[in-house]
This record gives C-alpha cells, sequence and structure tokens, in this order.
C-alpha cells in the first residue's frame, strides 16, 4: 500500500511539473505573438528585380499605417549600412544576406517610459509579392 501511495505521489508531481512547464511555454510564446503585427502582403511594383530601398520605405509606412502607427509620432530612422544589388546605397533598407530581405526602423522619441520605443519592419520579396510585418522592439 505505501508503495502505490509514492508512485501516485510521484505520478502527480510529473504530471504538475508538465503542467507548469506547458503553460510557461505558452505564456512566452504569447508574449512573444503581442509583439507582432499581422503579415501583409503587396504586389510587386512594375519593372522591380529585387527589393529596392525607396519601396522597403514606402510598404514600411503603410505597414505602420495599418498597425495603427501614427506617422507624426513615429520618425523612420536612417541607416546606411547596405547596398542595393545595383551598387545603390540604401537610406532605410537594412538588408540581411538575401538581398531581398532586410527591415526598415522606426523610433518614438515621445514614448512612454517603460514602452517601446522602438518599432521594425521586417520585409521579404518572393514568389512575385512583398510580405512584410512590424514588431515592436526591445
Amino acid at each position: 500500500m505505501k508503495r502505490k501511495s509514492l508512485y501516485t505521489i510521484g505520478v502527480a508531481i510529473v504530471l504538475l511539473m508538465a503542467g507548469a512547464a506547458v503553460s510557461l511555454n505558452y505564456a512566452i510564446n504569447q508574449a512573444i505573438a503581442a509583439r507582432y503585427g499581422p503579415v501583409y502582403r503587396f504586389p510587386i511594383p512594375s519593372g522591380e528585380k529585387f527589393l529596392t530601398d525607396k519601396t522597403a520605405e514606402s510598404i514600411s509606412r503603410q505597414v505602420m499605417k495599418q498597425d495603427g502607427f501614427s506617422a507624426s509620432d513615429w520618425t523612420l530612422v536612417t541607416d546606411e549600412r547596405t547596398w542595393a544589388p545595383d551598387g545603390e546605397a540604401d537610406h532605410y533598407l537594412v538588408r540581411n544576406t538575401d538581398p531581398n530581405q532586410g527591415f526598415v526602423g522606426f523610433y518614438c522619441a515621445s514614448a512612454p517610459v517603460g514602452r517601446p520605443n522602438q518599432r521594425l519592419i521586417n520585409l521579404q520579396l518572393s514568389n512575385g509579392q512583398i510580405t512584410a510585418q512590424g514588431y515592436l522592439g526591445k
């Protein structure tokens, strides 16, 4: 009888720990997902063979507007670390190793203390469209 009680207590502890781990994982995933906006899809402007800085800027502004972020509060961040495949310097788009992927940043100087003051828009040109998604920085 004593052995059966110990076994039952052991199983209950394992199940409780598993439930706690699942709950924690769910809470973490929800917190991360809350930082991201919806994914938007845009057609590629005619004649463009790669993601241009100008297109990335325009789409990023549209995403900010659609996600409810005021253009008067959020300033586009200049970042000239990367170049387009045609050799032209990028002003806003920061490209990844794939020249058709990158992000554009925005900054809010008036963000309340403790609130994110940075928002990034991820962009990718593939399969005949440009996908874009905004997320709050740290």
